[in-house]
């Protein structure tokens, strides 16, 4: 999840058409997930792209849940 205010990153691990792995996280976060899984799967297109700001999640304020 993002902070208010920060964008987020979409990193997607392609097999052909089909998207086999797909996370959303800060760019800090996003950057590691992408190189680790360009090193455990290196024949792999891995894409990382912005979340438009209307898909983005924010961390809550209230606690959700007991």
């Amino acid at each position: 999840m993002t902070a208010a205010g920060e964008t987020a990153l979409r990193v997607q691990v392609w097999f052909g058409e089909y998207t086999i792995a797909d996370y959303i996280e800060t760019p800090a976060l996003a950057a590691r997930y992408a190189e680790a899984m360009s090193t455990r799967f290196p024949s792999l297109r891995i894409t990382v792209t912005p979340l438009p700001a209307a898909d983005q999640i924010s961390t809550p304020t209230a606690r959700l849940w007991t």
